[in-house]
């Protein structure tokens, strides 16, 4: 239970003072360096425009071919890529592309206003590789669920032929692709882009969704309850700066996936347990600290 100058909270006024001082610790915690911008129209549209570029590169053929999916479903082909060269060959005309311009612009839109992030050690970038599961465990939850409810089914990636000496490998290596490529230019580059050119951690959120779900709708129209991925990704490296350990995430969530169906549930339900104790344990530390900064900042009696 959480304390307000001294006082444990036993009232709907004493958990009311609670939420706020929490509430105003939180707010506090903005690592990313960025502060309050002004918006101006021109810095404003080349944010936007960098942003759906690098989507464009990235995702746009997936976006359509998942509403086309969406629209009509059919049997989904075989990847063209499924051999050695198509595979590389897409990490060099797009995967490589993508990463290298959105750290291109994660650090031109930085210099603009100099920035100033503060730095996630190896200790806060561990913590939030953990939590960062429940992040992405919510987005399919609420998949699962939505589809549950509704009666809706949802399709899988596109079946491939993986067989050959290395394939296989390069298989599981392009799945976790996905986890510099969505995180950095999904998540870090427009938090980065657009908070710098002033717009607010409510259009940055609708942002972060806009980027997200679209080309998971092969998933079926229970993909638009996976918003809340996005969303939590987006609080969580406001309060962490931790990118890397997001990434790490997503590249492991992907990996696990592709194990027999018994392992994948086991290494992520460790995973999403351990994470469970290092949040209540970071909810409990906050409590501690926001309640101390109350303490110090009330006047004396």
């Amino acid at each position: 239970m959480g304390v307000c100058q001294g006082v444990r909270m036993t009232n709907k006024q004493g958990f009311g003072e609670w939420f706020g001082m929490m509430g105003r610790y939180w707010a506090g915690l903005d690592r990313t360096g960025i502060g309050n911008v002004q918006w101006r129209w021109r810095p404003a549209l080349v944010a936007w425009a960098f942003i759906a570029a690098v989507y464009l590169l990235g995702w746009g053929d997936g976006t359509v071919s998942a509403f086309r999916y969406l629209a009509e479903p059919y049997p989904l082909p075989a990847r063209s890529d499924a051999n050695v060269a198509g595979m590389i060959g897409g990490w060099v005309t797009v995967e490589i592309p993508v990463i290298v311009l959105s750290l291109a612009g994660i650090w031109l839109f930085r210099q603009r206003i100099r920035a100033q992030p503060v730095r996630a050690g190896w200790a806060r970038q561990l913590r939030t590789f953990f939590v960062a599961f429940w992040a992405t465990a919510a987005g399919f939850v609420g998949l699962w669920f939505v589809g549950l409810a509704f009666g809706q089914s949802s399709s899988g990636f596109p079946p491939q032929d993986v067989t050959g000496d290395i394939m296989p490998t390069l298989n599981v290596l392009d799945f976790m692709m996905a986890g510099p490529t969505e995180e950095l230019a999904l998540l870090a580059l427009v938090v980065v882009a657009l908070r710098s050119t002033g717009h607010s951690w409510w259009v940055v959120a609708a942002a972060c969704v806009l980027v997200r779900v679209p080309f998971h709708m092969y998933y079926g129209w229970g993909a638009l309850a996976m918003l809340v991925w996005p969303v939590l990704l987006m609080l969580l490296y406001r309060r962490t700066n931790a990118i890397a350990a997001i990434i790490a995430q997503h590249a492991v969530w992907n990996w696990a996936g592709m194990m027999p169906v018994d392992l994948n549930v086991s290494v992520k339900i460790t995973v999403l347990l351990i994470g469970l104790v290092i949040f209540f344990y970071t909810f409990y530390r906050d409590d501690q600290r926001a309640t101390a900064m109350s303490v110090a900042a009330a006047p004396s009696r």
